[in-house]
């Protein structure tokens, strides 16, 4: 069983509202066997689950084995249930997996994940083990190690592949107050929280509020030395050079001492309750590694605590008690530490999980040979055996919260000593013998402070402390999201230049715009990349950038159907119109789910959706939007859908018989601009153009313009080089006129043929023309029927480095030959094999009088005419 037409979703998709990992699996020898013995499968299943997935307990429908058994589709069920399972610890919104029947037989499975890797990691262990369960007879001890070393290697994965349990449980808290996060990829192991102007970062519990003074907590002996002088406890640290310095040391602190690495985390190379100088020698070795600097302290005899300051405030205290066991009288030592590593909350892989496994080293063996035990040894029942020298959690301790008993004096001094190192989030190391009682009366020692806290102390403890919330109030005020307005635009027409117009009118009011469409990415008025950026992923990137407090992001069929919608919420979602473009593509078949499609758009709008009343099949997603809002466009005042939502008080924009562009929200009327003060309408001949002035209108409106700003901004605004390079480009100051444009059909090939009859030209008009090589025979027909008697000459072209699954030449002979189908004379057709050539031999003979339509791109235009766009800066 092996999983097909796998896919990664970063955000809302065709299947499901949030980010996660689709696959299918096709009939086959093993859901055959499934179909027919489904009973005694999942039984096998089960077994093998139990044996080998040490984490099933957690799920409440695998405790309850007949529930698997019983259930209709068992095969389906527990490959959710497996799923969800085995990322929960790995994503930012764990939810039950889901699946859909398909009439092929197939079924698709969605795993809710944010990130591909490790959904596809669970994929891949999930059908392993139910395939193994199914082609197996009895359930032995070699399916049960062989499954259980796959699952190991999965949770490795998935711990390298994923973020830190305490960047995670951080984002489940930002996400529970609607600020959205992005997994930044350079470093991945940084978070973003909010968009724009108010992005923050982490990196695990370190923010990007930490002051620079924070590096000063690396340096173990300066911080001590720091502290020190501000009259804080401290266990008088001194600087270790060489392994020679060691006897003067040990005189000057007096033993007993604590030797460690002087700059190392997690407890790794630290020795304690030092008491010889052969002692000390060994623990220098540890220590340095032949590398690390060292540095020595006087050993303080008490509990080792792990506080947490926030903001300056203590907001959690746990005591850290080291790995170790309580005897029975039954079992030995090593017994012991077997059975208190089943425990699933240890895990199997550091930093897997909450806790970590114990695990016996040389340095246990030593420890023990002091208290003159061996790992054979079996403890009294009830005695405390103390295996590690440190209490770290990632040594395999354990920790207990004690918040709540903290003495003024010492929550003081512990705020103190954060302050002075600069830290906002800080993870302070105390000893005492009672943190009830003051430092001043029982000997105590600040030990470390640490500049990325691990959280594990307080969120594992025996009884856990909510560390999350404090965090986030730092980065975000209550109430805040750190979102900026996005708005998404998609449609089969338009959607370039209803975002180009979208970008001028909002730095003409004074927003920081970040903008993508199929020409590149846009901070403002300087063009970031050039290319086809349309969809989420570049969205993302410009989401990133902290010179931005809006975005206006194109959204084209083939991003949304392979990888969702990024960001995952917009504010205003416009769909233009929905034309049989791109069928036969992604398994798109119909208009109707071309629709749903670019419904995604409006679908995930959250306080505008924005609909055109003149196609049916975009209105149709009306029923499906979540916005606090909807409004309507249409080209006609008598649209009678456009009419009875106005009545209900929504917002509605159109084209009056008047040709003035209109506004009505609450139902009244909040302006009207005339269509010929519209530059791109060229005098009011290019209706077409109304279109993305209406969707401009009301999401500028909504953003709260004033309609006078929006008015201002939409009659300046003209499609040239610089703005909207290569839609509707008209240029006349050459010895012929030139428009430049990119067409890819027929409904766009109407427009264009609407403009060229409304523009004064008197002589010839000639037209170079290509299409998309990934369209059907018939979609080209239907274009070349619209160009055929509207020109006067034609010249056929095709892209070289984008012919896709045709041959050389095809498409110039197709274009030809649906042009003479519709009436073209042969003699005035022309083909030329190369795109660039095409533009020299269009550009020859014309004069003042003529005018050339080329629609190609605008590399082949620009660099044949490279003054053209030196004259629109």
């Amino acid at each position: 069983m092996e999983s097909t037409e796998t896919r990664f979703y970063k955000g809302p998709n065709l299947l499901t509202y949030a980010a996660g990992f689709r696959f299918a699996v096709k009939p086959c020898a093993i859901t055959e066997i499934w179909a027919n013995q489904p009973k005694d499968t999942a039984r096998k299943a089960i077994e093998l689950i139990r044996a080998s997935v040490p984490i099933w307990p957690e799920s409440e429908l695998l405790k309850d084995a007949r529930k698997v058994i019983d259930h209709p589709a068992p095969l389906d069920c527990l490959i959710n249930i497996l799923g969800e399972l085995l990322l929960r610890d790995f994503c930012s919104s764990p939810q039950p997996g889901r699946f859909w029947h398909k009439t092929n037989g197939q079924t698709v499975y969605f795993y809710y994940c944010d990130d591909e890797i490790i959904g596809t990691t669970a994929c891949q262990f999930v059908l392993n083990l139910l395939t193994e369960a199914a082609t197996a007879e009895d359930i032995g001890s070699k399916q049960k190690t062989a499954i259980f070393k796959k699952y190991i290697q999965a949770r490795k994965v998935s711990v390298a592949k994923g973020l830190s349990q305490s960047s995670i449980v951080l984002i489940r808290e930002a996400l529970s107050r609607n600020i959205p996060f992005i997994r930044e990829t350079t470093p991945d192991y940084f978070v973003q929280l909010g968009y724009g102007k108010h992005r923050q970062r982490l990196l695990e519990s370190k923010t990007s509020q930490t002051s620079i003074l924070a590096e000063l907590s690396r340096n173990k002996l300066l911080t001590s030395l720091r502290l020190a002088e501000a009259g804080l406890p401290t266990a008088s640290t001194r600087n270790i050079a060489s392994a020679a310095e060691l006897a003067a040391v040990a005189d000057n602190l007096q033993f007993p001492l604590v030797i460690k690495p002087l700059g190392g985390s997690k407890g790794r190379g630290v020795s304690t309750n030092i008491n010889d100088i052969e002692t000390a020698k060994a623990a220098y070795q540890a220590a340095s590694d032949g590398r690390t600097a060292v540095i020595a302290e006087k050993f303080i005899a008490g509990e080792d605590h792990r506080l947490l300051v926030v903001n300056g405030e203590l907001i959690a205290a746990a005591i850290r008690i080291p790995g170790g066991v309580k005897g029975d009288g039954k079992h030995s030592i090593r017994e012991l530490v077997s059975l208190l590593n089943k425990d699933p909350q240890r895990g199997y892989i550091p930093f897997e999980r909450l806790r970590e496994q114990l695990i016996i080293d040389d340095r246990t063996v030593q420890l023990l040979a002091k208290h003159e035990l061996t790992l054979e040894s079996i403890p009294k029942n009830g005695q405390w055996i103390q295996l590690k020298e440190t209490a770290n959690i990632s040594t395999g301790g354990h920790s207990i919260d004690v918040t709540d008993e903290v003495h003024p004096d010492n929550k003081f001094a512990i705020e103190r000593a954060a302050d002075l190192i600069g830290l906002d989030v800080a993870g302070i190391d105390f000893i005492s013998p009672d943190i009830s009682k003051s430092w001043r009366s029982v000997p105590s020692a600040i030990i470390e402070v640490n500049a990325c806290p691990g959280l594990r102390p307080h969120l594992g403890a025996d009884h856990p402390r909510d560390v999350t919330k404090p965090i986030i109030d730092t980065l975000f005020i209550t109430g805040e999201t750190g979102r900026i307005p996005c708005i998404g635009v998609t449609g089969s027409v338009g959607k370039t230049t209803t975002v180009q117009m979208l970008r001028a009118s909002l730095m003409a009011n004074d927003w920081q715009v970040g903008a993508t469409t199929t020409q590149g990415i846009w901070i403002n008025d300087q063009i970031v990349s050039e290319g086809d950026f349309s969809g989420g992923m570049a969205a993302t990137s410009l989401l990133q950038s902290s010179k931005i407090d809006v975005g206006v992001f194109e959204f084209a069929r083939d991003g949304l159907v392979n990888f969702g919608i990024r960001p995952e919420k917009l504010d205003i979602g416009i769909i233009l119109n929905v034309h049989d473009m791109h069928l036969n593509q992604d398994g798109v078949t119909t208009v109707e789910q071309l629709a749903n499609i670019k419904g995604l758009v409006a679908r995930n709008a959250t306080q505008l959706a924005v609909l055109n009343a003149d196609h049916s099949h975009c209105l149709n997603q009306k029923q499906f939007c979540r916005a606090q809002r909807i409004a309507l466009l249409s080209l006609s005042e008598d649209n009678p859908e456009l009419i009875a939502h106005g009545k209900t008080g929504q917002p509605i924009a159109f084209l009056s018989a008047h040709n003035q562009l209109v506004l009505i929200d609450k139902r009244k009327i909040i302006g009207r601009i005339p269509l010929e003060d519209i530059p791109d309408s060229h005098g009011g001949a290019f209706r077409a153009i109304a279109l993305n002035c209406l969707a401009s209108i009301v999401a500028l409106h909504e953003l709260k313009t004033p309609f006078a700003n929006i008015k201002a901004g939409l009659t300046a605004f003209r499609s040239n080089p610089i703005t909207n390079p290569g839609r509707h480009n008209l240029f006349r100051q050459l010895p012929y006129t030139l428009l430049h444009i990119h067409c890819d059909g027929a409904a766009p090939a109407r427009e264009i043929v609407e403009l060229v009859r409304g523009l004064p030209i008197t002589g010839k008009k000639r037209l170079i023309v290509t299409e998309a090589p990934n369209r059907s025979n018939e979609y080209y027909a239907a274009s070349m029927a619209l160009y055929a008697g509207n020109f006067d000459e034609y010249i056929v072209t095709q892209e070289l480095h984008n012919l896709r699954q045709r041959e050389d030449g095809e498409i110039l002979a197709l274009l030809k030959e649906y042009l003479v189908a519709a009436g073209v004379a042969a003699d005035k057709i022309k083909c030329v094999a190369d795109d660039y050539e095409s533009f020299t031999l269009g550009r020859s003979g014309l004069t003042d009088r003529d005018l050339l339509v080329a629609n190609l791109g605008q590399k082949t235009v620009m660099s044949q005419i490279p003054d053209l766009e030196v004259n629109y800066h």
